[in-house]
C-alpha cells in the first residue's frame, strides 16, 4: 500500500515529467526490472472497442502491461472493452442510456438510487456516467482493495476515485485532454441561446472533474499540449503530471505494398458528431474538391448520428455519393483502407489532437502521400517530428483544398524515411508500456 502524500505545493514547483523521487537512475531502474509485479486495476466508465478511444486504449495498456508480467484487471461500466486473453475483465453494470430509450428503464432499475441519478439526468440533458461509475467502482474497490497494488483511472475524474485515494489506495489517472476544451469549441460553434443552455448542461459534469483533478496526486498525460491544458484548466500541479506518449503497435501496423493505391481515395478518422473533431470543414473542402473532379470519394472512419448534424451538412453539400462511413471495422481492414488510400486528412479543431491517426490506427505516415492535419493551434508535439505532416488553421478552407491538390500531386513518399523515423521515436509501441510502468511502480511504493 503506498504512503499518503501530503497535497502542499512546493517551492519552487516541479516541472512536467520531474523524475521519480528515487535517490539516484540505478536505483529507478532497478525498481521498474527488479520489482515485483503489480497488480493493476484499470478503470474505464465506458470503454466501447470502436468508437471514442477509451476503449482501445485500455485494451492496448491491459495488454502491455500483462506482457511485462503485471497482473491486470479492467474493470469498467458498459460498453465493455474487448480484451487479450489473459486479463481479467469486472463489469460495473448502468443503464447504458446512450443504448437504449429512456423509456425502456424499468421500475426495478430505478430503484436503485444511481439508477436514478443517471436517468433523471439524461432526462434533463445530463451527463452522470463518469459520477455513477465513480461510486459503483469505489465501493466495489473497497470490499476488494487488499487484490490491487496499484488503480489506475481512464479519465473518470469522479469523486469515488478521489475517494480511492483519500482510503490509502495507490490511484494514477490518465487524462487524455481536458473536456474544457471540447465545451469551449461547442460553445463557440452553436449561436442558438438554448442549445447552447444544453450543451452547458452535457458538460456540468467538468466542474467535478476539475476539483478531482486538482486534489490527485499521480496523473499520466498524453503530451505535454495536454499537460499545459490540464494544468490550467483543472489547475493542477506541473509536479503531479508524467507524460507518456501514446504507443505504436508496429508489428500489426505496416506498411502494406501489395495493395494499389487509389489516387482519388482520401481518408479520415473522427467523432461524426463531435464539434471538436472539425468534421464540417473538411465536408466542406471535399465538395470543393468533387467540384473540380467528381472521382473523389471520402472513407470516413466514424458512425454519423441517425439525424444527426452530420448527415444534415451531408445532404446539404449534396455529398452523399462521394462518401461511404467505416464502423466497427478490425484493425485489418482499417490498415488496408489507409494503405489504399491516397491522402489522409486528421479534421480537428484544437491542439488536443496528439498524434492524429496514431492513437487508433497508429502508423499511417508511408501509407499515404501526405497527411493533413486541420487544428485550430499549432501542435509542435506532432507537427515538428514528421516532416510531412502539416498543421493549419482550419478555417482556411480554399487552402486546404489546394493543399490536399497540390500534396497529392508532388509528393510520395517512397521508402521507410519517415516510418524510419517513427519507429525510433518514443512511440513505438514496446518503449510505451515501459514509459508508464516506473509511474505506476512509483505509485505503489
Amino acid at each position: 500500500m503506498a504512503r499518503l502524500l501530503p497535497l502542499v505545493a512546493t517551492h519552487p514547483e516541479p516541472p512536467i515529467n520531474a523524475p521519480l523521487h528515487t535517490p539516484n537512475a540505478a536505483e529507478a531502474h532497478a525498481v521498474v526490472r527488479d520489482g515485483r509485479p503489480l497488480r493493476v486495476a484499470l478503470l474505464g466508465y465506458r470503454s466501447a472497442p470502436f468508437s471514442g478511444g477509451q476503449g482501445v486504449y485500455l485494451r492496448y495498456l491491459s495488454q502491455a502491461l500483462m506482457q511485462l508480467g503485471h497482473d491486470v484487471t479492467v474493470i469498467s461500466g458498459p460498453p465493455y472493452p474487448h480484451l487479450v486473453e489473459g486479463v481479467k475483465l469486472v463489469q460495473l453494470p448502468s443503464l447504458d442510456l446512450y443504448s437504449r430509450d429512456l423509456w425502456s428503464v424499468t421500475r426495478e432499475e430505478l430503484g436503485d438510487s444511481l439508477g436514478r441519478k443517471e436517468w433523471f439526468s439524461k432526462l434533463s440533458g445530463g451527463f452522470a456516467e463518469p459520477e455513477t461509475f465513480g461510486e459503483r467502482v469505489r465501493d466495489w474497490l473497497l470490499d476488494h482493495a487488499d487484490e490491487f497494488d496499484v488503480v489506475h483511472d481512464n479519465q473518470t475524474l469522479a469523486e469515488g476515485i478521489l475517494d480511492l485515494q483519500r482510503a490509502g489506495l495507490p490511484v494514477v489517472t490518465t487524462i487524455h485532454h481536458p473536456i474544457t476544451r471540447d465545451l469551449r469549441v461547442a460553445l463557440a460553434g452553436e449561436p442558438r441561446w438554448w442549445w447552447r443552455l444544453m450543451i452547458r448542461r452535457w458538460h456540468r459534469f467538468l466542474g467535478m472533474q476539475s476539483r478531482v483533478a486538482a486534489q490527485l496526486r499521480h496523473i499520466v498525460t498524453v503530451s505535454r499540449c495536454s499537460a499545459a491544458d490540464i494544468a490550467t484548466d483543472f489547475g493542477v500541479l506541473p509536479g503531479s503530471l508524467h507524460v507518456v506518449p501514446n504507443g505504436v503497435d508496429t508489428e500489426l501496423f505496416k506498411p502494406m505494398p501489395t495493395v494499389t493505391r487509389n489516387p482519388s481515395q482520401i481518408i479520415a478518422t473522427a467523432s461524426a458528431d463531435a464539434p471538436l473533431k472539425g468534421l464540417p470543414v473538411l465536408l466542406k473542402a471535399l465538395k470543393k474538391l468533387v467540384e473540380a473532379d467528381p472521382a473523389r470519394q471520402l472513407v470516413l472512419i466514424a458512425r454519423p448520428k441517425p439525424g444527426g448534424d452530420t448527415e444534415a451538412v451531408i445532404k446539404h453539400l449534396g455529398l452523399v455519393d462521394h462518401i461511404r462511413f467505416v464502423g466497427d471495422a478490425s484493425h485489418e481492414e482499417i490498415n488496408h483502407l489507409y494503405a489504399e488510400s491516397a491522402v489522409a486528412v486528421v479534421p480537428r479543431s484544437t491542439r488536443v489532437l496528439v498524434y492524429p491517426p496514431l492513437r487508433r490506427w497508429p502508423p499511417v505516415f508511408r501509407w499515404y502521400r501526405v497527411m493533413v492535419a486541420l487544428w485550430q493551434r499549432w501542435s509542435p508535439t506532432v507537427v515538428c517530428r514528421y516532416r510531412r505532416v502539416t498543421a493549419m488553421r482550419w478555417q482556411r478552407l480554399l487552402s486546404v483544398c489546394s493543399l490536399i491538390r497540390r500534396w497529392q500531386v508532388r509528393w510520395a513518399i517512397r521508402g521507410g524515411s519517415v516510418w524510419s523515423d517513427i519507429s525510433a521515436g518514443q512511440s513505438v509501441r514496446s518503449r510505451w508500456p515501459r514509459s508508464i510502468e516506473p509511474v505506476l511502480k512509483h505509485v505503489d511504493s
